[in-house]
Parts: C-alpha cells; structure tokens; sequence
C-alpha cells in the first residue's frame, strides 16, 4: 500500500502535520484517558515507540511531519530533546488525501490495539504477573513498584489483582493456541 523507508529522527524535528488537526482532536480524548503512558520510564517509550512509530512525511519545506500513529508522537514529547526515533516516512503524494488517510489509520490503530474494558483488569493482572521481577517493572515505571500503585497508576482496582480470571475466547487466543 505505501512505500515506507525507516529512519532516525530528532525527536524535536517532528511536527503534527496542520492538515490533521481534526484527527488529532478526536485522538487527544483517547491519550489523556491513559494516564500511565505519564509515568513510563523513557526505556519503556523508546520500547512503544518501537512498536507503533510515528508515521511522518516530509513536506516541501523539508520538515518532517507526522500524520498517523499520533500516540507514538505524543510519548516521544516526553523523550529528551536529543533522542533520536524510529519513524516510517512515506512519500506526502501516497497520504491523499492527507486528512482522510491520518484519520483512517488513527481509527484502525484504534480499534486493533483496543481491548473490551470488561477484560482490562485481568489482563493487566495477567500482564503483571508475567513480569518476572518488581526490576523489570520499574525498567517500565518507577511507579510499577507494587500491585496498589500500578492499579492506581492504570486505573483499576486493584482488588481485581486478587481475582483469577477466567480465560476469554477470542480470535486471537484461538490463533495462538493452535
């Protein structure tokens, strides 16, 4: 579908591209819900930012600009001035229109990385109990040290923590346990 090459930029050479302004306001509701993305430590960042990079352009004025993947963009605001990223750029032409191909990728971002909030507490306890050690907690946050901040942290319960959860099925889990 696009021809992408993958480069290292400043963290600071990226700019949200003008041209998805309105796509950038229907995300900003989604990324301030998550209140842990603020406490992930910048290995944590640099490790999403490895599994969602900012999709970027370079405009005319040789500027780099990014027009999907908006969350990837927002965490790497919290990276050190001097960082540099992986981005995918692809070629301006092969975004038209801008507006409608930022806002078709943010939606399907969206609903592919979503998770039925029913579930969320079980998986985030399951998540937390296949960390092997409160150290490769805190590699993520500082405030992953215990069950109670972390649910804090996340917005759960922590009570949830003690819960076993029973196994869901899903396409996904169906795949895997083939």
């Amino acid at each position: 579908m696009f021809q992408m090459t993958i480069r290292q930029l400043l963290r600071t050479s990226l700019t949200l591209s003008p041209e998805i302004y309105g796509t950038a306001r229907a995300h900003a509701n989604v990324i301030r819900k998550n209140a842990a993305i603020n406490e992930l430590s910048h290995d944590a960042i640099q490790m999403a930012l490895l599994l969602a990079p900012p999709i970027v352009y370079r405009g005319s004025d040789g500027a780099h600009y990014c027009a999907a993947n908006l969350r990837s963009l927002h965490l790497a605001q919290r990276l050190p001035e001097n960082t540099k990223i992986a981005v995918l750029v692809v070629p301006q032409d092969e975004l038209a229109p801008l507006s409608v191909m930022s806002a078709q990728l943010e939606l399907i971002g969206t609903l592919c990385a979503g998770l039925d909030e029913r579930f969320l507490p079980g998986a985030l306890r399951m998540l937390w109990e296949a960390l092997p050690s409160s150290a490769a907690r805190r590699e993520l946050s500082e405030d992953f040290v215990s069950k109670t901040r972390f649910a804090e942290v996340t917005g759960t319960n922590r009570r949830d923590f003690s819960r076993r959860t029973k196994p869901f099925r899903s396409e996904f889990r169906a795949w895997m346990e083939r």
